[in-house]
């Protein structure tokens, strides 16, 4: 496969370059949609509604995609897999705790 990565950025046209920014926004953005729920979890200390089994398998499905962007060196997938993993992780011990 030839695509262009993060560590040839200088040859990259200008729509590419906006390309890579826009992916390091959203994988950012991943992880900051996760700190509403965060926050209403840890100021109501409820965790009601909130389904086990499904962040554990968005815990699961993270570490393999940050496992994946580590091996192969993908900042994008390195930044947004370990804002979710981390975010999710303490969502699962909010719900061991306060269920």
């Amino acid at each position: 496969m030839n695509h262009t990565t993060f560590k040839n950025r200088n040859q990259q046209s200008s729509f590419g370059k906006l390309i890579d920014t826009l992916v390091i926004v959203a994988a950012l953005s991943q992880t900051i949609i996760w700190m509403p729920q965060i926050l209403k979890i840890f100021i109501t200390k409820n965790v009601e509604g909130i389904s086990f089994l499904s962040i554990i398998m968005i815990w699961i499905t993270s570490v393999i995609w940050l496992t994946y962007g580590m091996y192969h060196k993908e900042k994008p997938l390195i930044i947004s897999s370990s804002g979710v993993s981390a975010c999710t992780t303490i969502i699962l011990l909010s719900l061991v705790l306060y269920s």
